[in-house]
């Protein structure tokens, strides 16, 4: 699907440099309101309090706070993702697919390996053939 953050679609070859993006731009955020709040709450060493940048501090805080938590919820639902070897649209409709539905109608992921393959297979996909290969072979 197209990703308007990257300007770009993600899909089976780029989806583990996406979730590396977002797992950054978390911990970006993350340190830019513990930093922040770290400051504030510190004993000035200016002696003047208006030679201290709270202005700035408290809006890094306000901007960085509420991000980390939502780029957290984002960030844990790619996990979940990767752990079950399901896209997000895998996911939302797997009650309208034939193929998530065992032949007693129970739902089922015929794509799972085991958490620790499927994050191999997630984070490591594949490498294409391509056609020269296969022209080879």
């Amino acid at each position: 699907h197209h990703c308007p953050w990257i300007n770009n679609c993600v899909g089976a070859r780029n989806r583990s440099s996406f979730y590396l993006f977002i797992s950054l731009l978390l911990a970006d955020a993350a340190a830019v309101a513990a930093l922040s709040a770290d400051a504030l709450l510190e004993p000035s060493p200016h002696p003047a309090p208006d030679e201290r940048p709270t202005t700035l501090l408290w809006l890094a805080l306000a901007v960085a706070a509420p991000a980390s938590l939502l780029l957290a919820r984002f960030w844990l639902h790619r996990t979940r993702n990767a752990l079950a070897n399901l896209t997000t649209n895998e996911r939302l409709n797997r009650r309208r697919y034939a193929h998530f539905r065992s032949p007693n109608g129970a739902l089922v992921n015929p794509f799972d390996r085991g958490a620790a393959r499927n994050c191999i297979a997630f984070l490591c996909p594949a490498k294409p053939r391509t056609a020269s290969l296969l022209s080879a072979a």
